[in-house]
């Protein structure tokens, strides 16, 4: 990446625009510390809910044999989840990376027993 005033750019837009204030940090985690608190590590409790009936939300549709069964195999109305945020600072601004992992319970046995 370039920089404000090298070959590849022209002038810093902050030079020359009165909406950008240079003494204004380019760091989010400088800007306001509620970045910091979204960093890190974080086990979450995920539920859906059904939003035309309330309640749980149904499990998705799956496939036996080309057809379709109506009740799904994953109950998605209660999972767990797993965030991983990150903050980074590279001189030029920030970057948040954002890594989420949910996890369904297991299918009940009368699905995982069905044969192929």
């Amino acid at each position: 990446m370039g920089s404000c005033q090298s070959s590849l750019y022209q002038d810093c837009l902050s030079s020359t625009d009165v909406r950008y204030d240079s003494s204004i940090p380019s760091s989010l985690l400088l800007q306001d510390p509620r970045w910091e608190a979204l960093t890190g590590y974080f086990r979450v409790d995920y539920h859906n809910y059904d939003p035309l009936n309330g309640g749980a939300e149904r499990p998705i549709p799956y496939f036996y044999r080309g057809s379709p069964v109506v009740d799904g195999p994953y109950d998605r109305s209660k999972m767990v989840a797993f965030y991983n945020h990150t903050v980074t600072e590279n001189g030029e601004g920030s970057r948040l990376i954002m890594n989420r992992y949910y996890f369904r319970p297991p299918a009940p046995l009368d699905f995982c027993s069905m044969p192929s």
